[in-house]
């Protein structure tokens, strides 16, 4: 057997999934993208040579000037490169890989890597698959802020399902954490956030089976502490700080309701007063001695 038929055999050919079926954008060339992340690297690129060197402002400058606004513009388009580099070297990696670009200088994937850019075949192959997860998302037109991060949250989803049903997983989260804000729930995007979605998401639809988008958005609320459902991983959905949160806006929401009526139903509206002191109170009393003041 050849280098390169072992170097096939490593890596065995994936098993048909079961999952939404893949986004157009998945098989389309981010290059004929116009407006997308890769104008933003050809602009970039000529930016980092325009980049400014380091100066200070006193903290009562003002507005900013003309110049000092183009070099906020030279050096966030430069930071918006690094936002999707991850995507970038996946892909690459991925091009490089399945059409054996390295074959004129080295026998495998891995030894090209490993010696041309000292990454190891873990890294290699954890870029790639983050790569077809995200790239669907970078390439949206909601253009979400996945980082690399995040994305390395979902690879149990792309593997148990596919790299779409991750990205869905990932933009309904992104699409009930942005309505949760509007409610005045606190709550962000975070590594943690998505890791705790997925295992949920992996319990609610286990690999082999369909996915379904209702019930990822029910597991989605579930884990922000919206809808009532079972602990993710030991915690319970008191514990959640967005659970607090979102109670405490449905009690502020149904105050300002009696409020309102409060003038025409003055009765009724003491009594709901009162009802809340009491609950108030229990609360108080359940709280533990180190917490009270």
């Amino acid at each position: 057997m050849t280098l390169t038929e072992m170097e096939m055999e490593e890596r065995p050919e994936p098993r048909p999934r079961r999952g939404p079926k893949p986004s157009p954008d998945l098989e389309r060339d981010p290059m004929d993208v116009p407006g997308q992340p890769v104008a933003e690297t050809v602009k970039a690129s000529a930016a980092i040579s325009d980049l400014p060197e380091p100066y200070e402002r006193p903290a009562d400058a003002g507005e900013l000037t003309t110049r000092e606004r183009d070099h906020l513009e030279t050096c966030e388009a430069v930071l918006n490169v690094l936002r999707v580099a991850f995507w970038r070297a996946g892909k690459a990696l991925r091009v490089i890989s399945s059409a054996r670009l390295y074959r004129e200088t080295h026998a495998t994937f891995e030894d090209y890597v490993g010696d041309r850019w000292q990454m190891d075949r873990t890294h290699a192959y954890r870029l790639m698959d983050a790569a077809e997860i995200a790239e669907p998302l970078i390439l949206s037109p909601m253009g979400d802020k996945i980082n690399e991060r995040q994305t390395r949250e979902l690879l149990p989803i792309a593997k148990g399902h596919n790299a779409q049903a991750a990205a869905q997983l990932y933009t309904s989260l992104a699409q009930e954490v942005a309505a949760a804000n509007q409610q005045g729930v606190k709550v962000k995007v975070t590594a943690d956030l998505v890791r705790r979605t997925a295992t949920a998401a992996i319990k609610a639809l286990p690999p082999g089976g369909d996915w379904d988008h209702d019930t990822v958005i029910h597991t989605v609320r579930v884990v922000l502490g919206l809808l009532p459902g079972e602990p993710v991983e030991g915690q319970s959905l008191g514990e959640s700080p967005s659970w607090f949160q979102a109670e405490g806006s449905k009690v502020a929401s149904s105050a300002d309701k009696v409020a309102q009526r409060a003038h025409a139903h003055p009765e009724e509206a003491k009594a709901f007063a009162a009802a809340l002191v009491q609950h108030a109170r229990r609360i108080e009393k359940a709280l533990p001695k180190s917490s009270k003041s």
